[in-house]
């Protein structure tokens, strides 16, 4: 297959795969989902844009570098399809039609709602798409191995965050509070930022399972949401109280150690823990474009070494960012 074909059909497969979630993820609701976005773009997406602009991180499993930089529409970015109008209308009231309280526990449950949804989302028209291409008159030119495997994961991951997903609607059914939620106000950096990610790494996983033949019962998930808010920069993270034993001391760095330390934190997060995140054309311009080599090279050493808890001593938010990198690149060769 043509470079040109395989774009082609790798585009056709995830329009129609988009178009197939044909309802609303509000529990029994069969309507038709609208267009909207994770974080609102008035207030909060347009702060960092420029000319209606923003860079986005990306990742394509299929081409040859999976990791990449894309310059991206506000209208597109961070949207998904997945309630209604109605539904999206009521239910993110609270945090897109007025003054946000980041001391309300059902604010803070609502970013996490949409993460989710964002989440469970992607990867359903993930699965749609692969399956999409298995069916396609490529079949034989695709490594079909390869596409079982990715919905086999998509699957198992959707099946983690549906754990989630019961007790985020317990609480906002029954006014119960399955979670802890923290905020922090930084000084405004130019990035949003709405994902989760596991708390385990790739190789803890595999080592549980190669020791005890099962998957882990339960897999700790982190949610976190940065964005601009009143001139500053919030951060907000939350996990359910089911794995606070495990998380509690980790969360709690963001929110004790200095604004520097906790700037590294997000700056290692970009590289190996979080996919959906946006930065401004001036962060992209002065910080990343001219070493994104050697940022890519650290999200593939990560992959490489299993851990998405690598940790660089780095904080892209400073001046000396560019030299710290080009140290890390100099570690980075050193080991291969």
């Amino acid at each position: 297959m043509k470079d040109h074909e395989f774009a082609k059909l790798y585009h056709d497969t995830w329009n129609k795969a988009k178009q197939n979630i044909k309802k609303c993820y509000f529990p029994g609701c069969n309507e038709q989902p609208i267009n909207s976005h994770i974080l609102q773009k008035n207030g909060i997406l347009n702060q960092i844009a420029t000319n209606n602009h923003i860079w986005e991180y990306k990742i394509n499993q299929f081409k040859k570098e999976p990791f990449y930089f894309d310059k991206t529409g506000i209208n597109e970015i961070y949207s998904f399809d997945c309630f209604c109008k109605e539904h999206d209308d009521k239910l993110f009231e609270k945090i897109e039609k007025k003054q946000i309280n980041f001391n309300d526990y059902e604010s803070c449950l609502l970013f996490t709602l949409r993460t989710i949804y964002n989440e469970i989302w992607r990867k359903e028209i993930n699965i749609e798409q692969y399956k999409l291409m298995m069916k396609s008159k490529y079949s034989s030119e695709i490594n079909l191995e390869f596409l079982l495997g990715r919905i086999q994961q998509e699957l198992l991951g959707i099946d983690d965050l549906r754990n989630n997903e019961e007790d985020i609607w317990e609480d906002y059914n029954n006014k119960t509070q399955n979670f802890v939620f923290q905020v922090r106000e930084l000084n405004k950096i130019d990035i949003c930022l709405s994902a989760f990610y596991n708390y385990e790494t790739t190789l803890e996983m595999y080592n549980y399972k190669k020791l005890n033949g099962k998957d882990m019962p339960r897999i700790s998930e982190v949610f976190i949401n940065i964005f601009p808010y009143n001139n500053k920069t919030l951060l907000l993270m939350g996990y359910n109280k089911k794995d606070e034993k495990k998380l509690k001391p980790y969360v709690n760095t963001f929110f004790k150690e200095s604004e520097n330390k906790v700037q590294k934190k997000i700056t290692n997060l970009l590289m190996f823990a979080c996919e959906t995140w946006v930065i401004s054309e001036k962060l992209y311009k002065d910080k990343i474009e001219k070493i994104k080599d050697i940022f890519i090279a650290c999200i593939n050493h990560a992959i490489i070494i299993n851990n998405e808890r690598e940790f660089f001593n780095v904080n892209l938010f400073k001046d000396n960012y560019f030299n710290e990198m080009q140290k890390i690149k100099r570690h980075l060769v050193s080991i291969k």
